[in-house]
């Protein structure tokens, strides 16, 4: 029988999870995440660059609930400086290293880095361009502003851009997705 470390004493086991993203900085968004489970809450906010570098300004970490292990915190403030880009769940658990509460902390890490793929910052210009609802337009906004994008899915593929031109395509994208105000 399988026994799961988190259903060990109890029959139930669940995890909450709330984040959002602030325009804080000309050039850097907050992204804030509260993750918590029955034995603790913890809250993580970033600020970081949007796409390209995903680059983290400052971190940092504070129990809501329940106590994190020493150095966890301190771990958090020292990614300051490292992207939100491949390994950085890797550069996360050796910053916040195994003591209680860590595992959350990088669970945290992690949605905060996944919120961070849902904003961009461009010139008000270039996101003006969203205006008239063009999704070719739009298609192409996505592929620069989030370099990321380009052949990580079907949308973003070479077989995805064919169908424009041979098929009706529509996008809700707006202006304020591009340029926050």
């Amino acid at each position: 029988m399988i026994a799961p470390a988190v259903l060990q004493g109890r029959d139930r086991y669940e995890r909450v999870m709330d984040g959002w993203t602030d325009n804080t900085h000309a050039d850097a968004f907050t992204h804030t995440v509260r993750l918590g489970d029955d034995d603790r809450a913890i809250e993580v906010a970033v600020v970081a660059l949007p796409s390209p570098s995903y680059a983290i300004h400052e971190a940092r970490c504070r129990a809501l609930r329940g106590a994190l292990g020493p150095g966890v915190a301190e771990g958090v403030a020292a990614l300051a400086g490292a992207g939100m880009v491949a390994g950085f769940t890797r550069r996360a658990a050796e910053a916040t290293g195994g003591g209680p509460g860590a595992a959350l902390v990088v669970d945290a890490l992690v949605e905060v880095a996944r919120l961070a793929r849902q904003v961009a910052k461009m010139p008000p210009e270039r996101a003006a361009r969203a205006a008239g609802g063009d999704p070719w337009v739009c298609w192409q906004l996505d592929t620069t502003g989030w370099v990321d994008l380009p052949n990580s899915c079907f949308t973003y593929s070479d077989a995805g851009k064919a169908l424009f031109g041979t098929r009706t395509v529509e996008t809700p994208m707006q202006p304020d997705f591009y340029s926050p105000q």
